[in-house]
This record gives C-alpha cells, structure tokens and sequence, in this order.
C-alpha cells in the first residue's frame, strides 16, 4: 500500500460475507486488508456499529440465543421464498405492495360507482315524485309543495 496518499482521508472498519476485516478510505475510495499502525488509530467504526454498542437493549439481544435463533429463521424464510419464486427479496416485497395498491384502487372505483348509482337512483325518485303529483288527479290542484309563482 502507497501509505504516502492513503495517509489522509477517513478510515472506516468493516467485515466482510467471509467475516474478515478490512479497511475502507471513504477519500480515495479503496479498501485494504491491512494498516500500518499509525494508521490504525485513526479508524473509526460506522455509525450504526457504534449506536449498537452503546444502546444497552441491543446489546442484550444482541447476546440473546433466542434474538439469534429468530433472526435466522427469518433470514432463511426469506431465502426460501425468495428461491421459490426465482426473485430477490426486495422484489417480493415490491410485488405485495403492487398488489395491494391494485386492490385498493380496485375498492375506490367499486365505491365510485356505487355512489353515482346511487345519486342517479335519488335523482330518478325525484323526478318520478314531481310527475306523480302532476299526473295523479286525487291530490291538491293548489300546486302543493310544488307550487311556482
């Protein structure tokens, strides 16, 4: 390593799918495997590593068997579907949401209809009301509610 240039910038740890440490310059945008000393006090952790820690409650679970076990059941869960239906995880979950915007759309357009069923069936019985007074000889020739002058 060029410790001449990798001297400056941010120093940040991280581990990777194997579980090794490696080191990461956020300036120039490479990683190492390795630091000289004098470099190694200048890492610093991600912040989310360091929220962890210092939350006592995480930490806790973070020990607990029984956080673990459930962890791992749900990430192989979520494996499984995602091989039985040959997409990523992300991707399901996309799907449900789609599905589920499809549905409500489909619910207000059933609604929208009904409701302009309904207006149409009120305004009918109006109409159909003021042609009855006007055709049924047996009411009050004094024009009723009806009366217009």
């Amino acid at each position: 390593m060029a410790t001449d240039t990798a001297k400056s910038g941010i120093w940040t740890e991280h581990v990777d799918a194997n579980g090794r440490k490696f080191y990461f310059n956020m300036v120039h945008g490479r990683s190492y495997w390795e630091l000289p000393d004098e470099l190694l006090v200048q890492v610093k952790r991600p912040a989310i590593d360091e929220l962890r820690d210092w939350d006592p409650s995480f930490r806790h679970e973070r020990d607990s068997e029984e956080a673990r076990r459930r962890r791992e059941e749900v990430l192989l869960h979520a494996a499984a579907n995602a091989r039985a239906t040959n997409v990523a995880p992300g991707m399901v979950a996309l799907q449900e949401r789609m599905a589920q915007a499809a549905q409500r759309k489909k619910k207000e357009t059933e609604l929208k209809q009904q409701r302009a069923t309904e207006e149409k069936q009120k305004s009918e019985d109006a109409t159909n009301e003021y042609l009855k007074m006007h055709t049924d000889k047996d009411t009050d020739t004094t024009g009723g509610k009806w009366l217009v002058r």
